[in-house]
């Protein structure tokens, strides 16, 4: 978004952007931009455009700047904010993606599709040297949560955690099912009928796999078959 941060540099109130320059690192085509700035009414030394730089430089802008301003419309982590913040640098940037996990300030972060809102909220910190005190204290502290020893630590956590689940699961899967239960209407011995000879046959077999509940007019005592039947259910 780097046409969206030109733009929100241009609306800075002329006496706010006094004295200050909007530096773009590492940019593709520096002739579109600055044809861009000075369609803002931008001089061409209101915006410095670097080449590549070594990260000594880096760190050095970082610590230099009076803010770092990151109107960024979509980042996978955001590891530039988390730089800039490690480094002390007064950081503001766009309240999307990833970045509202990084940095967890509601007043540090702006609607980056907003020219408008971008604009405002570099404006206030520029003019306010309590919040740029303020963005840089808690920058710092942020910065030191995603040390590697705790990002290693993390990640063997959900490892160990994976793993657990694993092993829960394999061992639902080789459990015995829940048996089915089944209601069964129907005469039985010593009653004389086909169905209740039939039952008699398959009632033991079908027990070894259902539950089975009986219904039936026979009384138990009736015969010892019955009452073998009703042992078996």
């Amino acid at each position: 978004n780097l046409f969206g941060a030109i733009d929100a540099f241009a609306r800075l109130p002329q006496d706010v952007r006094q004295g200050v320059q909007l530096v773009l690192n590492q940019v593709e085509d520096e002739t579109v931009l600055r044809v861009c700035a000075a369609r803002h009414g931008l001089a061409p030394d209101d915006v410095v455009i670097t080449g590549k730089v070594s990260n000594a430089d880096l760190i050095a802008l970082f610590q230099m700047c009076e803010v770092f301003f990151f109107p960024s419309l979509y980042e996978g982590f955001g590891l530039p904010v988390l730089e800039a913040m490690a480094c002390g640098a007064p950081t503001i940037c766009g309240d999307n993606s990833s970045l509202r996990e990084v940095m967890q300030r509601e007043d540090a972060m702006f609607d980056a599709s907003s020219v408008e809102a971008a604009a405002g909220l570099l404006a206030h910190t520029l003019m306010d040297e309590g919040l740029r005190m303020s963005l840089r204290d808690s920058g710092l502290a942020r910065a030191k949560e995603y040390s590697w020893d705790r990002t290693a630590r993390l990640a063997n956590e959900a490892w160990e955690e994976a793993r657990a689940r694993a092993r829960a699961e394999s061992r639902i899967a080789i459990a015995r099912p829940a048996r089915k239960r089944v209601a069964m209407v129907t005469p039985l011995l010593p009653e004389r009928t086909g169905v209740a000879s039939y039952v008699s046959e398959i009632l033991a077999p079908l027990s070894r796999y259902l539950d089975v509940d009986l219904y039936t007019s026979a009384e138990p005592a009736q015969g010892a078959n019955a009452q073998r039947a009703e042992r078996r259910t």
